[in-house]
């Protein structure tokens, strides 16, 4: 019988060294690669985080960009008074339900006004938008000159009714 022994006198039995699977090099691989989409999922929602704070807009200077973006996009003209009235009257409802606290979606023009004479708010800012909400049943009859002056005077109601509200905003 042919035995080995080691340096410290043991039988030399173990032919076979096995290496645990958590000791070898393709778990150290997989952990570092688990380690940086880690880091990375977190950079991810921590920007999502950092863009999500930023200062939001006040009502009514989100209501004055819309409508600046109406003039710019060409939409102050007889040709597209169709969209302009449905866009002016959709930023006008946003900005009076958001600034009064008014539950208003889903509401025609005409339900909107009758709204606004429920909840008793002012005769003269009613009347002001009511001119406004009723611009485009007018512009409907009227030659490309009248109509031109009727958009226009009611895309300037439109910025004036909002910058008076502001006043009433900052007073309150």
């Amino acid at each position: 019988m042919n035995t080995q022994f080691d340096e410290l006198g043991f039988y030399d039995i173990y032919d076979v060294w096995h290496m645990p699977w958590w000791q070898t090099r393709a778990w150290y691989v997989c952990c570092i690669i688990i380690a940086v989409l880690v880091l990375l999922v977190g950079i991810f929602f921590l920007i999502k985080y950092i863009r999500r704070k930023k200062v939001e807009q006040p009502i009514w200077q989100q209501a004055l960009c819309e409508l600046e973006a109406l003039r710019s996009g060409n939409y102050v003209t007889v040709a597209r008074g169709k969209e302009f009235y449905f866009i002016i009257t959709e930023i006008l409802k946003k900005y009076m339900a958001v600034r009064y606290q008014l539950n208003t979606i889903g509401k025609t023009d005409s339900q909107f006004i009758e709204y606004l004479q429920k909840a008793k708010f002012s005769p003269e800012l009613i009347t002001e938008i009511e001119t406004i909400f009723m611009g485009g049943l007018t512009i409907k009859f009227a030659n490309a000159k009248a109509a031109q002056e009727r958009i226009d005077q009611d895309f300037a109601g439109s910025v004036a009714l909002i910058k008076k509200t502001i006043r009433q905003e900052k007073s309150t």
